[in-house]
């Protein structure tokens, strides 16, 4: 069983390149299967970890370092923050924050008519340091979505899927990191327990390469299409949460 989980998991890594919807939806359930639900959410958070860190070397091009620097100091101290309070915020207001900044970000991709443009520069300073907050919390406390918050939040400001992926990946591998360093320091998981995920970096390398040159192939239609069902995934998803 663990096996097959562990495959299935590493497939998956292709399958999020070409529809970047969040991973820990589906990383979650999986691995919750074979192990308790805190220990599953520490694997996946060491999963994307390292699965950012092979991401972002595949499209250190495209990466837009404007971004990250802007974003990370204050992703990575929010970051540090969820590890710690791990439990003791309740899930469903994180999700009921995350699901009402998807549709604001959501809105702005797909009615960009309404926004007026001397608002753009100010709404989005407030949306960089707002993602910055909720997505490193998330991702420090490992429950989910704060990949997917800040990938919708870059596709709300025109990015290409490429840099998407590049820009995420990069600040996902800082965050990560703090994360998991903060959860093998204080013993909530052990290291023997994350060790078989390292197995999985060589059929991660070759779905991300592999889905890297779909990506590039598709015509500018087929990303707008996958940019939308991206975002209303992502919506479908964090209502699953709630419900």
């Amino acid at each position: 069983m663990e096996i097959l989980i562990y495959i299935l998991v590493g497939i998956s890594s292709f399958f999020f390149v070409i529809v970047p919807i969040t991973g820990g939806v589906v990383l979650n359930p999986l691995l919750s299967l074979i192990v308790d639900p805190h220990t599953a959410v520490s694997i996946t958070v060491f999963f994307f970890m390292i699965n950012s860190g092979i991401k972002a070397l595949i499209f250190r091009h495209d990466i837009v370092w404007e971004l990250v620097a802007r974003m990370l100091p204050v992703s990575i101290i929010a970051a540090v923050v969820g590890s710690y309070l791990i439990g003791f915020i309740p899930e469903i207001a994180l999700y009921i924050m995350m699901l009402l900044m998807t549709l604001f970000f959501a809105s702005k991709r797909i009615f960009p008519s309404l926004f007026r443009k001397k608002q753009d520069q100010k709404n989005q300073n407030y949306g960089s340091v707002i993602t910055s907050i909720l997505s490193g919390f998330m991702q420090g406390v490992g429950l989910g979505g704060g990949g997917s918050l800040r990938k919708v939040y870059f596709l709300s400001g025109n990015l290409s899927l490429q840099q998407m992926h590049g820009t995420t990946s990069a600040l996902s591998l800082v965050l990560g990191t703090a994360a998991t360093f903060i959860r093998l320091e204080t013993d909530q998981v052990t290291f023997d327990i994350l060790l078989p995920v390292l197995y999985l970096i060589p059929l991660m390398v070759i779905s991300i390469v592999y889905g890297k040159k779909v990506l590039v192939k598709l015509s500018e239609r087929a990303s707008d299409i996958i940019i939308r069902a991206t975002l209303a995934l992502t919506v479908v998803f964090l209502t699953m949460k709630l419900l």
